[in-house]
């Protein structure tokens, strides 16, 4: 499914040792970017597969202190997002848009492919807005 949406390789973690994937993928230098949907003992080992200066983003809950030494040892960026389980937050938000009381407003609408411009745009502050990525299914 990942591939579908432009990810060059996938790695099934269960299956696999990620860390030891991605070093081998990238000559040992990491990924710029982890996006962490699983936690526990996953994310504690998802530094050991970023590059130095690299992404950590985590949207999961967590009952223990974050493992931070080896981010520290990269100089990572880390960015977590408190969802609930339960998704109360996120339907709120949704209701509200729906009721017409939340109007994102959307800056630029570009294809998926330009996720990358997108970036840049976001990063350079020429925005007026939320910059949109549209995922065709045709």
């Amino acid at each position: 499914m990942a591939q579908k949406f432009g990810a060059d390789h996938v790695i099934n973690y269960k299956e696999k040792d990620f860390v030891e994937v991605v070093h081998r993928q990238t000559n040992g230098d990491g990924v710029d970017v982890v996006f962490d949907t699983v936690g526990g003992e996953v994310f504690s080992r998802n530094f050991q597969a970023l590059k130095v200066y690299g992404r950590a983003v985590c949207i999961v809950e967590r009952e223990e202190p974050y493992p931070l030494l080896d981010a520290w040892f990269k100089n990572a960026t880390i960015h977590t997002l408190f969802m609930q389980r339960s998704r109360e937050r996120l339907d709120q938000l949704a209701n509200l848009v729906r009721e017409g009381r939340l109007k994102p407003v959307v800056g630029t609408t570009l294809p998926l492919a330009d996720a990358a411009r997108a970036h840049e745009m976001v990063e350079g502050g020429h925005v007026g807005g939320k910059v949109v990525l549209v995922i065709n299914d045709s």
